[in-house]
Formats: structure tokens, C-alpha cells, sequence
């Protein structure tokens, strides 16, 4: 397998969490330490778009304005 990022080789590993606990398969590159595991994967393969969120609370007097500056609640 080849790394996306800089085209070297890659090979699995069990990487696991500091109590020893947790355990998940990745893939890591010997060139550029790129680390890719299966959530990774799915996560660069989704359609994200940059939508700016409101929280459902009465927004802070600052959010509120930066929110009407971009147009997205009204004055």
C-alpha cells in the first residue's frame, strides 16, 4: 500500500490507547508518520460542506453579530 500524502510505503499496525485497552488497525506510513485507520477513511471520503452552525440557545450578543454580517439571521 502507498501513502497518499507523499507516495511511501506503508504498512499496518495495531495502534492501542494509553491503558492498553482500545485497540484499532491503521495504517502507517514509514516516510511521513501519515496515519490512516478506517474512520479516517470513511471521514475523507464524505461530502462535507462548511456551513456555519447556530446553537439552538439565545445566541451571545458577539455570534449574533457575526451571524448578521454573514447574512445569516436578520437585524
Amino acid at each position: 500500500m502507498k501513502c497518499q500524502r507523499c507516495n511511501g510505503l506503508m504498512y499496518r499496525m495495531e495502534l492501542r490507547d494509553s491503558n492498553g485497552f482500545g485497540r484499532l488497525k491503521a495504517c502507517i506510513c514509514v516516510l511521513c508518520g501519515e496515519i490512516v485507520d478506517p474512520i479516517i477513511a470513511i471521514n475523507r471520503t464524505r461530502d462535507v460542506r462548511l456551513e456555519p452552525v447556530i446553537p439552538k440557545h439565545a445566541p451571545r450578543r458577539r455570534h449574533s453579530r457575526i451571524a448578521q454580517q454573514l447574512g445569516i439571521i436578520s437585524e
